[in-house]
């Protein structure tokens, strides 16, 4: 896919990204990422905390393992970001089950979240609302495209739309990679956070980006 030039930024890896709309990115398989920090390459918001290793891998990409205990990092906005707001993120379950993958804002304000086959939940969306259905079939690797729109909100899984709806109207003060109660248990890639009302701003782009760096396959 050709981007306009004032659409992407080429990272060291070679791999063009759309800039426009951008406002935090983290990626596990950066190399400044530790297992204590992971730096936010759109701004100032670092995730700090820690999970168990650098040592997992999304079809031979360094991502980072979550050991589905008490690993977490997490990071607060400098700025508060309203909605509408698109999130983006790579990740892996293990065999273990039901996961939690992003949880973004403060009190739980915003969730993007998977739950795996053995709960009734499947995907859900929460921002102030419960948007929840769908059924996860397998553990391969997952882009989760969720757009925060009050009543228009939606997910995504590797490009295809499987929920819409009503999910809250809460906004995003930060971002929350597993937690105590709703733990990851599987590997984290990279989570991009966008603000979709940016002129020429393209989903498809983002998620063409995300497919070709991690190796999948979109519908």
């Amino acid at each position: 896919m050709v981007l306009n030039a004032t659409q992407r930024a080429v990272l060291s890896s070679g791999i063009a990204i759309p800039v426009l709309g951008l406002l935090h990115q983290y990626d596990w398989s950066d190399g400044s990422t530790t297992t204590s920090t992971v730096p936010d390459l759109a701004g100032d918001d670092d995730l700090t905390g820690g999970f168990t290793d650098l040592n997992a891998t999304i079809n031979g990409v360094q991502a980072g393992n979550f050991d589905g205990t008490a690993d977490s990092v997490s990071g607060a906005f400098s700025s508060s970001v309203a909605q509408p707001v698109e999130i983006f993120s790579v990740t892996e379950t293990s065999n273990n089950g039901d996961i939690q993958i992003i949880t973004t804002g403060t009190n739980n304000n915003s969730i993007t979240a998977k739950r795996f086959i053995t709960t009734d939940v499947g995907y859900q969306l929460h921002a102030g609302n419960n948007l929840k259905g769908g059924s996860p079939a397998s553990n391969d690797p997952e882009l989760l495209t969720t757009r925060f729109d009050g009543g228009s909100s939606l997910l995504r899984v590797n490009g295809s739309e499987e929920l819409s709806g009503p999910a809250g109207t809460n906004g995003m003060d930060g971002l929350v990679v597993s937690r105590d109660d709703l733990p990851v248990d599987g590997a984290v890639a990279e989570v991009l956070v966008y603000d979709p009302t940016v002129s020429d701003y393209s989903r498809s782009d983002v998620e063409q980006y995300l497919a070709d760096k991690w190796g999948i396959t979109l519908a």
